[in-house]
């Protein structure tokens, strides 16, 4: 369970940086005024979450979580295993693509605040994730737990992205 995650994550991170070249798409980093703000966001964000157990009752703080985790599980088990599970879909199956865009505000003080691409396919699964997500949130199966775990875990190993990848031709040349 350890090392599964460590190889696909891997993998997934090598292919999606190769996509970013290609593209010409330029990833996120962290700046010196981002390193230097995080102790004191990391240090409210401790102080919040410690006057919200100190507020809240377990059972209400329980019910976050539980929510918490069935939204990301979501999201998580689509990323990783949709692609998958939307190639089984049958071509008979219309697949009509959809535009999502919201924003905020009017004239030249509009901005965006959802601007997302999916078609039926994408809804599909994701209605499958969100049946397979409430499953677990009410039954506590130790099996979708694994699954929604691996899931995080690859999604994980596959956003610490390493920038200066060397290829193995270089390597062996």
């Amino acid at each position: 369970m350890a090392v599964v995650p460590v190889i696909i994550g891997s993998y997934r991170s090598v292919k999606y940086l190769e996509k970013q070249r290609l593209t010409g798409e330029k990833p996120d980093t962290i700046t010196k005024d981002d390193a230097m703000k995080f102790p004191l966001v990391a240090s409210g964000m401790l102080f919040g979450i410690y006057c919200f157990f100190k507020l809240f009752s377990q059972d209400h703080i329980n019910i976050l979580v539980s929510f918490y985790f069935f939204v990301l599980g979501i999201f998580a088990m689509s990323q990783i295993i949709g692609p998958y599970i939307e190639n089984l879909i049958p071509s008979s199956f219309p697949n009509i693509p959809y535009h999502l865009h919201l924003t905020e505000g009017e004239g030249d003080s509009k901005s965006v605040l959802v601007d997302l691409d999916f078609d039926r396919r994408y809804a599909a699964t994701l209605v499958l994730f969100a049946l397979v997500s409430g499953f677990y949130a009410v039954k506590k199966h130790w099996l979708i737990n694994n699954v929604i775990g691996l899931c995080f875990a690859i999604n994980g190993v596959e956003l610490l992205q390493q920038t200066n990848i060397v290829s193995w031709n270089s390597v062996y040349k």
